[in-house]
């Protein structure tokens, strides 16, 4: 299973030769685009530390990073966590039943309600785990919203470059 995963926006009806766009149509493009990663962004991470994720130590959620890149024929806005659990979350996982067995003591210990337990096995069920897409549900919640400001900016920068 990858812990790593891409969401791209349909390019197909909106190809441009991005090299021979004017200067001030590729910086415009840039900036909205670096404007709508950030917005995104704070969507995303709002999402991993709201209700959709219970967060215990932060960790999936410090993972998660935004950039924006401008190369010689695009740009590109990426959001995504390196986290071995970003694919879990966003997935959802179905784990099959299986014995939990000590690997640097003869048994293993841990707190409970009754107090301390030491087990020289532990049988745990299976267990299945909803997805709870917080970055894809971000992007599908703004995608309509993203590809118009980026179309409005394209055709605003395009007209001044003009005139």
């Amino acid at each position: 299973m990858s812990d790593q995963f891409s969401i791209v926006v349909d390019d197909t009806k909106a190809r441009l030769k991005f090299d021979v766009l004017p200067d001030e149509v590729k910086s415009a493009l840039f900036v909205k685009a670096r404007d709508l990663q950030h917005t995104l962004l704070s969507v995303v991470r709002a999402r991993a530390s709201g209700g959709l994720v219970n967060v215990k130590t932060g960790e999936y959620l410090r993972s998660i990073r935004g950039t924006t890149r401008q190369g010689k024929a695009s740009v590109t806005s990426t959001i995504r966590s390196k986290s071995p659990l970003a694919s879990i979350i966003e997935h959802g996982a179905n784990i099959g039943a299986h014995d939990i067995l000590p690997n640097a003591a003869k048994a293993l210990h841990f707190s409970g309600g009754a107090g301390d337990v030491f087990a020289a096995v532990v049988h745990h069920p299976a267990v299945i785990l909803p997805p709870k897409p917080v970055i894809e549900g971000a992007f599908d919640e703004m995608k309509d919203q993203i590809v118009a400001d980026l179309s409005s900016t394209a055709r605003d920068a395009a007209k001044k470059s003009f005139e």
